[in-house]
């Protein structure tokens, strides 16, 4: 279960922003992107978005090389200008904001 980064709520799959997750894996298909996977909710308590960036980790991807990853990730998340919305990139079972 994933948590709201604003008041801190549970979320549930009720939560879930279906459309915006389509968007965002398409686009990621359309780049190449690959080992991530987009949770995005709205929180019912606050209506804080939270949008969570996976990394699952790829077949042959050592942990060293999925935290550098992840680092470039990060780096480039920080760029985005999202009003809103708390953007946050997680390892895979990770469920911390």
């Amino acid at each position: 279960m994933r948590v709201c980064c604003q008041c801190y709520r549970e979320l549930s799959r009720q939560e879930l922003l279906l459309h915006e997750i389509t968007q965002m894996e398409s686009a990621s298909r359309a780049f190449a992107l690959e080992g991530l996977r987009f949770l995005y909710y709205n929180c019912p308590q606050c209506g804080h978005d939270n949008m969570f960036i996976e990394l699952v980790q790829l077949p042959g991807e050592s942990c060293q090389d999925m935290r550098c990853r992840k680092r470039s990730l990060e780096h480039a998340v920080q760029d985005l200008k999202v009003v809103a919305t708390t953007v946050r990139v997680v390892e895979e079972g990770v469920w911390q904001c």
